[in-house]
């Protein structure tokens, strides 16, 4: 009779712990994304979680810490093995955590995961990079991190958009000027022939 305890035993168990880890792993990212470094200790403790769970909006805890400029709750998730080049679901482009704090001009973020080795050129769906991404919004500051760990200055995103043409597209100077510095190419040229 003792097995047949541990046969009624375990099919709930294990069709408990999915549901398990889906409330922990939305509560992580929830407290990641509100900055709730307190809370999210408190469930890195917990064995059932997931650190690297996905929640329903595509968002990693990893990814919502950095897209808000949480550095100390990101700082706690990689210490907790978070995968610092996990890309969100397809809602999200495929968006990694570095991309979202470059999209965000989260500065202290991006040494952060560049220090953890993010992978510097690691494109979103639309084939963008962080440079580019950075490149677009203006963020010199950060444009110059990516640079100096070597982010390729010339790649393209699916449109043939390279981050000098991003970069100058949108009037940003500082950028254009590191860009150049860095010898990006003054030639490329989109798929609809603009440089």
């Amino acid at each position: 009779s003792g097995g047949e305890m541990v046969v009624s035993v375990l099919p709930s168990k294990v069709s408990m712990l999915p549901h398990v880890q889906s409330e922990l792993g939305e509560k992580l990212v929830y407290a990641a994304r509100q900055g709730d470094s307190a809370q999210v200790k408190r469930l890195l403790k917990s064995k059932a979680l997931d650190v690297d769970y996905v929640a329903e909006d595509d968002f990693t805890a990893l990814r919502a810490a950095c897209f808000e400029g949480h550095t100390d709750a990101a700082r706690l998730l990689l210490k907790a093995k978070a995968m610092v080049d996990l890309q969100g679901g397809n809602g999200a482009g495929y968006y990694s955590a570095l991309y979202s704090a470059c999209q965000k001009g989260r500065l202290e973020c991006v040494q952060l995961l560049l220090g953890a080795k993010a992978t510097v050129d690691l494109a979103v769906k639309d084939g963008s990079t962080p440079l580019i991404k950075a490149a677009d919004k203006g963020y010199a500051p950060i444009a110059h991190l990516l640079l100096g760990a070597k982010a390729m200055v010339n790649q393209a995103n699916n449109k043939g958009g390279t981050a000098l043409i991003v970069a100058a597209a949108e009037g940003y100077a500082p950028v254009v000027r590191l860009l150049l510095e860095a010898k990006a190419s003054t030639t490329a040229r989109t798929k609809d022939g603009d440089t």
